[in-house]
């Protein structure tokens, strides 16, 4: 039954300062709010006891928010959707605060508490059917104190992969490694397997790409098999060229066409 109290107090606040802010009024209901169980604000019992006659004599020229939006981007200069944002007070003080980085890699957090904080940004959500990468291990994660003022600013985080690659073509035959652009499906790295074995750091790029193997000959089978290194978790990945064929994918599945994320 605490709602119908508080939004009564809500409104004769709003009735008095009829030009407060949605943020103002929130501050002077939490200020003139009793304590009771632990002291100061804790989970069970929030910031009290209303007290409306306490709130009321608040000011609301007292209490300015901030509002912040936080940027995620790769290091190709692409915003990162679907991106955990945590805001977590330093004081511990109050709620913390959470959001998600939209379309164009960016999380708003409106009219939030001013102080310290620690912002931790991880992601994206691969399970998420908006995000970009296929794997929990291509996700990443940043964390950066972070002091807010009232009024309004930016944060930037940038997101940048670790990834490698070490695979041998068997039997051994003249073959190339193609790293495909999934959106223009044009190659942006080309490397040639030495003596039937190759390794390529691809750290430098950002985006979705496809691995591929392409061969000269098509006369028999052959298996490519070895390991995709990224962001530190190593993945087995292998591929099928069948007879009178000349490429296929390189995955965890056996050569399905699924991309690889590279922040």
């Amino acid at each position: 039954m605490a709602t119908p109290h508080v939004s009564a107090l809500a409104a004769l606040l709003k009735q008095k300062y009829p030009d407060a802010t949605p943020y103002q009024i929130k501050k002077m209901i939490e200020e003139g709010a009793a304590d009771i169980e632990d002291p100061g604000f804790d989970h069970s019992s929030g910031y009290g006891r209303i007290d409306a006659k306490a709130s009321l004599d608040k000011n609301p020229s007292d209490y300015n928010g901030a509002t912040l939006n936080v940027e995620v981007k790769a290091t190709g200069g692409w915003g990162v959707p679907r991106a955990y944002v945590t805001l977590k007070r330093v004081s511990g003080d109050g709620s913390d605060y959470f959001a998600k980085t939209d379309n164009y890699g960016i999380a708003r957090f409106y009219n939030i508490d001013p102080g310290e904080y620690i912002m931790i940004v991880g992601g994206p959500d691969w399970i998420d059917l908006y995000a970009p990468n296929l794997r929990m291990e291509e996700e990443l994660s940043v964390t950066n104190p972070i002091t807010l003022e009232s009024g309004e600013a930016t944060e930037t985080i940038i997101f940048d992969s670790e990834c490698s690659i070490s695979i041998t073509i068997t039997p051994n035959q003249s073959a190339m490694f193609y790293v495909i652009d999934a959106f223009t499906f044009t190659p942006v790295a080309i490397c040639s397997f030495d003596n039937g074995h190759l390794s390529a750091d691809l750290s430098h790029l950002s985006g979705l790409y496809y691995f591929m193997v392409i061969r000269d000959s098509t006369d028999s089978t052959a298996n490519i098999s070895g390991t995709v290194s990224i962001n530190g978790n190593v993945i087995s990945v292998n591929g099928t060229i069948y007879e009178g064929e000349d490429s296929c994918f390189v995955d965890e599945y056996g050569g399905w066409g699924f991309w690889w994320t590279i922040f």
